[in-house]
């Protein structure tokens, strides 16, 4: 049986498709739409529907959400991205798609039924999830309490999901934000174990120009001491120093990436000096 990872790795562009909610923040609800034809009918779900050829991702949301439910969009965030494939799809009913999510909170018009979509508002906190799409249940409520995400949901037959992800992503950032963040490069120089209930090592990492750096880091279930001692590595060179333990000072963080079953060093692709800055 094929999983999301077989489906990916095949490559094929997803249809692009619009998904917005309407959200009164104040009377803590949000407005669903029980479709009345087509794809998806008899279920409840936010406004939208197929992006025009030309049209934006944004634009196709604002004209979708006017012709469902008759009020124009103003004020919105995207609030995420889920990749949807169905076991039954074909060439001639190709029902894979990448759904944009969008959470609106200005608008212009008042709800109203449409040929496709009868709008109805409903508590945030009691969602009728036995109305809705099964995978709903996974995510929605994140997002309407203001995370963004990343998912992926494979459907069989009946409905039945076969296989699914979700990642909650981290919270957008302007670029004067990012600039705060100091990045160097670093090369570790000497390699302890310390002493705390997670398997931890001290690092003392030369920055170059900005001196050595006591660095506390969680990767001794992945790493020997030899693997270590010499590597150049990422750090996060500003970050406000951390008692472990009440015995050790971090002054740092070296940066990593991690799946379900891997952990890998953030490392400089070629050899540069230590304390380098990173852009």
């Amino acid at each position: 049986m094929k999983s999301i990872a077989d489906y990916e790795r095949e490559d094929r562009k997803l249809r692009d498709v619009t998904l917005c909610y309407l959200v009164d923040r104040n009377a803590g609800k949000v407005l669903l739409a029980m479709k009345k034809r087509g794809f998806g009918e008899g279920k409840l779900n936010g406004a939208g529907g197929k992006v025009k050829e030309g049209e934006s991702i944004e634009g196709g949301m604002i004209r979708e959400t006017e012709e469902e439910v008759g009020v124009r969009v103003s004020s919105f965030r995207k609030a995420g991205i889920i990749d949807f494939y169905f076991t039954q799809s074909s060439e001639d009913k190709d029902w894979n798609q990448r759904v944009h999510v969008f959470i609106a909170d200005k608008w212009e018009g008042e709800p109203s039924e449409s040929e496709e979509m009868r709008p109805v508002w409903t508590n945030i906190k009691s969602l009728p999830l036995d109305k809705m799409w099964p995978d709903d249940k996974y995510w929605l409520a994140d997002v309407l309490a203001g995370k963004k995400i990343r998912a992926s949901f494979l459907f069989g037959e009946n409905e039945e999901i076969l296989d699914h992800y979700v990642e909650t992503l981290g919270e957008s950032i302007g670029i004067d934000d990012f600039a705060k963040v100091d990045l160097r490069v670093g090369r570790i120089v000497e390699v302890n174990d310390l002493q705390t209930r997670k398997p931890m090592y001290a690092l003392v990492v030369d920055l170059g120009k900005l001196g050595r750096r006591n660095i506390a880091a969680g990767i001794k279930d992945r790493y020997s001491k030899d693997e270590l001692l010499g590597k150049r590595i990422i750090v996060v060179s500003n970050l406000e120093p951390k008692s472990i333990g009440g015995m050790f000072v971090s002054e740092g963080m070296v940066l990593a990436a991690e799946d379900d079953s891997n952990l890998s060093l953030l490392t400089p692709e070629r050899s540069i000096k230590e304390g380098s800055r990173v852009r």
